[in-house]
């Protein structure tokens, strides 16, 4: 059994998939052709070059024409006539002294060239081809060669005697004719060499046909192989796999189309069975589901609107106030003679007026979205402008009395839109602000600012109030959680203005240093139309 450490050390490229192992095997294969051929195409280069060598060596090496011609050279300067004078021998024995010299000469070159025939006959393994009586003659005629080569060197001397010069050429001249016939007789080692060529040529050829042969063969059996492995494992293991990725992905009608007529078919059909017992168990459990998520919207539906009921109970506490405060304000300006009352009195009695009525359409539209919510619709939803939202909700907080002590930043002009439900944005706005004002001391400071980009935005609202714990802060936002003494809040305001956030789609956080460091709340809605604000 091999140890579970020696397969954790196998190489990646072995053990990643099928297709990677296959095509590592091709590619062995393929590196076996390869060293094949090249080691055959070395063998035959060497073996061409050893051929080319002998060949040059044949060329090179002397034979028996040479002997021959070696022989017949001597008649060249013995056939040269010199006229005798007795009166004036001088020019005769000049002339006869230069033949001898050449004819010298040339029995030396002869000797030279029977020294080298005989060294290559040795050396060429003809004489092992010979029988030993053919071998006997062939020394005889060597000495005999050798002893006429001796009687060439006597007769020589002769040649500026003039009494025996015609006796000597003539002597010469058939001794060399005789030469030439025991030259003829002598086997040739260029012909035993021109013969091993010629064999070796034919081997050559042959080999290199049957070489070019074999690999023509092996080349068209690793396509064949490559070919078949591809429609065989390839294919039918990629589209396997596409189609397990395929029903991953969640599309279980799926089904795979693999007919190899083997394993990997009947893997395919098997993978089609489970998927369609998949799929068929997936149908009946979202029936059921969908049953029971019917349901379940029909009891939060019911649950909801006595939530939102408590909820809009909340929100209708701060308009309420704002029209109760700028109630009493008139009240308290009737109470002077109109007589008496100035440009500024009549000014800031329209605008109280104002601000009630705009408060009780506010708290129409309520209780309005809380009849829509029970009939299942939702509030309308457009283009907004954020600057100006906030900057009523903080114009309408500056007017109350309780929180006129308290300093409210917002600096930004520029206008920013973003698809949003106008009212319940108005009403995040308002919370917040009106949870900072609660929590900030006289003399304390809230500061809105806003930023946008091409996605969202966001609005930061941070205090200087009386900050939160850890423990403040992981329960903030659950419903009627309040730190607010009894009477004081129903701990739904902030409950509330999370679930109008992220049925924007957007999101709201809170930090705090801790106790008596301020607060600072953070909201991300969407600019754009997203499928959760469409849908809504």
């Amino acid at each position: 059994m091999r140890h579970p450490r020696v397969t954790r050390r196998l190489p990646v490229l072995l053990t990643r998939s099928i297709r990677r192992k296959l095509s590592l095997t091709l590619g062995l294969v393929f590196l076996m052709f390869v060293l094949f051929g090249v080691s055959s195409f070395r063998s035959l280069r060497a073996y061409s070059r050893m051929i080319r060598n002998l060949e040059t060596s044949v060329h090179e090496t002397p034979h028996r024409g040479e002997l021959v011609a070696a022989f017949g050279s001597f008649v060249a300067p013995l056939s040269v006539s010199i006229p005798y004078d007795p009166a004036d021998p001088t020019p005769w024995q000049w002339t006869a002294q230069r033949q001898q010299g050449e004819f010298t000469k040339r029995l030396e070159e002869a000797r030279n060239s029977i020294d080298r025939f005989q060294d290559q006959l040795k050396s060429s393994g003809c004489l092992t081809e010979l029988s030993t009586e053919k071998q006997r003659e062939l020394d005889l005629l060597f000495q005999r060669i050798d002893s006429e080569f001796k009687l060439f060197e006597d007769e020589a001397r002769n040649l500026t005697d003039p009494d025996k010069h015609a006796a000597s050429i003539t002597w010469m001249l058939r001794s060399t004719s005789e030469l030439i016939d025991l030259s003829a007789q002598m086997p040739d080692p260029v012909d035993h060499l021109i013969r091993l060529l010629g064999e070796s040529r034919a081997d050559h050829e042959s080999h290199r046909r049957l070489v070019l042969s074999l690999g023509i063969i092996s080349l068209l059996m690793f396509s064949f192989v490559s070919i078949m492995g591809y429609h065989w494992f390839f294919k039918p293991l990629r589209e396997l796999h596409q189609d397990f990725q395929t029903v991953a992905n969640g599309d279980y009608s799926h089904r795979s189309s693999v007919s190899t007529n083997d394993e990997l078919a009947s893997l395919a059909q098997a993978f089609n069975s489970v998927t369609s017992r998949f799929q068929n168990e997936v149908a009946s459990r979202e029936q059921e589901i969908s049953i029971q998520a019917r349901k379940l919207i029909q009891s939060e539906r019911v649950v909801n609107v006595g939530f939102l009921a408590a909820g809009v109970a909340h929100d209708l506490n701060n308009p309420l106030g704002i029209m109760a405060a700028c109630g009493e304000a008139i009240e308290r300006q009737f109470c002077v003679p109109m007589a008496e009352w100035t440009s500024g009195d009549y000014d800031m009695c329209r605008e109280y007026s104002q601000m009630i009525s705009s408060n009780v359409q506010r708290c129409q539209r309520m209780t309005h979205r809380l009849l829509d919510f029970a009939h299942g619709t939702n509030a309308e939803r457009n283009y907004y402008d954020l600057t100006a939202i906030i900057r009523d909700v903080v114009q309408t907080a500056e007017h109350m009395g309780k929180y006129r002590d308290r300093r409210i930043i917002f600096d930004r002009a520029e206008p920013c839109e973003a698809y949003v439900s106008g009212d319940e944005i108005k009403q995040v706005v308002l919370n917040l602000v009106a949870n900072a004002l609660q929590a900030t001391p006289a003399g304390g400071q809230l500061t809105i600012s806003m930023t946008e980009t091409t996605e969202q935005v966001e609005m930061v609202f941070q205090d200087t109030g009386c900050g939160m714990t850890p423990e403040i802060l992981q329960n903030l936002f659950d419903p009627f959680f309040t730190t607010k003494e009894v009477g004081q809040g129903t701990g739904l305001g902030l409950s509330l203005t999370r679930k109008m956030i992220e049925s924007h789609g957007g999101t709201i956080t809170a930090s705090s240093e801790g106790l008596s460091k301020g607060s600072t709340f953070r909201v991300q809605i969407p600019k754009k139309p997203t499928p959760l604000n469409r849908l809504v």
